[in-house]
């Protein structure tokens, strides 16, 4: 009740109820074994290696929930990236990775995770999962944006007493450098309110970083009116 009570007095009792909206959807806690790679991170696009990836994902998935283990104790997710990027097929090369443990390949597991491997490069363009590409138009400053976005996602998490990297993270920043309408959470919800908004605003011009002593200040940018033509 009393942090309640805060929260309405600071105006962000929606803030929280934006963040806790995700508990309840159904996929957050979707355990289905073929499902597991969608809550990992492909790095690659190609068949090949999101044949292995998914496969891989899928057989660490169903090994954790008959063994009652965590995840990351039957393979760690760096490891499922390797292996997809690798494909080995024996046990030589499996024990040449890095990030699978040692021993590995010549446990109980090894055998049935070659097996796995060797299954999904039978046909990997048919076996691989669908993954929408999305491209986004280029802007040559991107990288002087982003700089200019940290600066002010600092005085903005400062300001509002949060944590910057709950606010958005570097990805989040290049995301909107790139693009006005990037799909990050940083342009939603609370996060737009404390943070996105300003943070286009800054790209368009609206805004200025102005250093005050050793503080930075978020300024609003004053356009000469257009002079109205005559007659």
């Amino acid at each position: 009740p009393r942090l309640r009570a805060r929260l309405e007095a600071e105006g962000r009792l929606a803030w929280v109820a934006d963040e806790m909206k995700s508990l309840c959807d159904p996929a957050l806690y979707d355990v289905s074994p073929a499902n597991a790679w969608k809550r990992l991170k492909p790095r690659k696009q190609t068949p090949r290696y999101l044949s292995v990836y998914r496969a891989v994902a899928e057989w660490r998935e169903r090994t954790a929930q008959l063994r009652d283990q965590p995840r990351s104790r039957i393979l760690k997710d760096d490891a499922i990236d390797e292996l997809a990027s690798q494909a080995p097929t024996d046990a030589v090369q499996m024990e040449r990775l890095r990030s699978v443990p040692k021993g590995f390949a010549g446990s109980r597991f090894g055998p049935e995770l070659l097996e796995t491997i060797r299954e999904a490069l039978r046909d990997p363009e048919a076996s691989a999962p669908v993954i929408e590409r999305t491209r986004s138009p280029h802007n040559p400053a991107a990288g002087a944006v982003v700089e200019l976005l940290k600066v002010l996602l600092k005085a903005r998490a400062e300001e509002a007493g949060v944590a910057s990297k709950l606010i958005a993270t570097v990805s989040d920043l290049e995301q909107i450098a790139q693009d006005d309408a990037a799909d990050t959470p940083a342009l939603a919800g609370w996060r737009r309110e404390a943070f996105g908004a300003d943070a286009l605003r800054l790209k368009r011009g609206e805004l200025a970083l102005v250093l005050d002593g050793s503080r930075v200040r978020v300024v609003e940018v004053r356009r000469a009116p257009r002079p109205v033509p005559e007659g």
